[in-house]
């Protein structure tokens, strides 16, 4: 069997003293055949320089500066693979990455639309901290499939971006990423794929996330104002998507307005820490504690989704979960493919 063309999409901005390391690790990926796509969102710092340097190894563009999803669309328009994998430049892959998920990918059929693995946090708090251990999502099986990634994604940030291999006919059918969004893209785009079938996954750490690097994620992370702005505007974006279709679960939109309920609750409090009088602060602080309490009681509670994680998918999975009714309504201009 011939294996399937992976093209390997890397935005950056500014980032020339990071990006060759991010390039290296696509490049030097067991797996084969492969494309690197590398699009510069207006850098002006010596980034295109290094990205001459690699010669034909990599195609690259530049572009003005339009933000992340916006380049990543920009890469998937000009690639050609049948899967398609994001890198971010100041992170790295492991060698096997690749070849990993396209292996489980395979084993789940034409059904699943993407592949995700576990990631090594790299930041000041240490070391073996993980993506899949922070958001629990961790199980007894090391790898396999998650049956029920839209309630897994409505109730916690899971890394995406760098860790997800997806189908191009999957990232086509829900519309690429916003190019409206420059924080949390990778969630809205998550919150849109995970309606379309059981996602695959890899336990295994394959990739290394860079928390020390000043990017726009990491600053807006920084930030509990600029965060919970972006949060909510991710899933006020995805709850339209959900009102308008057919045939979705209803306990994912509860899911999603609870959410919704508790960031806007969220929101109120930060700005009245920065804006509000002495009592007001006071009250905001014990809100914002009280709610932490609440949420930490709710995730032991029985009802809050977990992982169902399977070692292989039913043998009667045919192809028709790209492509159920309720994914077939026209795309809103947000969410189209190119920037």
């Amino acid at each position: 069997m011939i294996n399937p063309l992976v093209s390997v999409i890397i935005p950056t901005y500014n980032r020339a003293d990071t990006v060759q390391r991010s390039i290296d690790s696509a490049l030097e990926q067991s797996y084969c055949p492969m494309e690197v796509i590398v699009v510069d969102d207006g850098s002006t710092d010596a980034t295109v320089g290094v990205l001459e340097g690699y010669g034909e190894r990599i195609r690259f563009i530049s572009q003005k500066n339009a933000g992340p999803s916006a380049a990543r669309n920009a890469g998937v328009g000009l690639s050609r693979g049948e899967f398609i994998a994001f890198l971010d430049s100041d992170d790295t892959w492991k060698s096997s990455k690749i070849a990993r998920q396209v292996k489980v990918m395979i084993d789940g059929g034409g059904t699943v639309p993407c592949c995700m693995c576990n990631a090594e946090l790299i930041d000041e708090d240490g070391p073996g901290r993980t993506t899949f251990g922070v958001s629990g999502v961790m199980s007894r099986l090391q790898e396999g499939f998650w049956a029920n990634p839209a309630p897994i994604i409505a109730t916690r940030f899971i890394l995406f971006n760098q860790v997800a291999l997806l189908r191009r006919d999957a990232f086509e059918k829900v519309g690429g990423f916003n190019p409206e969004m420059r924080l949390l893209e990778d969630h809205d785009l998550a919150f849109r794929l995970s309606l379309l079938g059981p996602w695959a996954f890899v336990a295994e750490p394959l990739v290394e996330k860079y928390n020390d690097t000043r990017g726009i994620g990491v600053i807006a992370m920084q930030d509990p104002l600029v965060h919970s702005r972006a949060w909510r505007n991710v899933l006020e974006c995805f709850l339209e998507y959900l009102n308008a279709a057919a045939g979705a679960d209803p306990q994912v939109g509860h899911l999603v307005r609870h959410a919704l309920a508790d960031v806007q609750g969220e929101i109120q409090s930060v700005e009245m820490l920065l804006n509000g009088s002495r009592l007001g602060r006071v009250a905001a602080r014990i809100r914002m504690f009280s709610a932490s309490k609440r949420h930490a009681l709710r995730r032991r509670m029985p009802g809050w989704p977990r992982v169902q994680a399977l070692a292989s998918l039913p043998c009667d999975h045919d192809g028709g979960n790209l492509s159920p009714e309720f994914l077939t309504m026209p795309l809103s201009p947000k969410s189209k493919i190119n920037p």
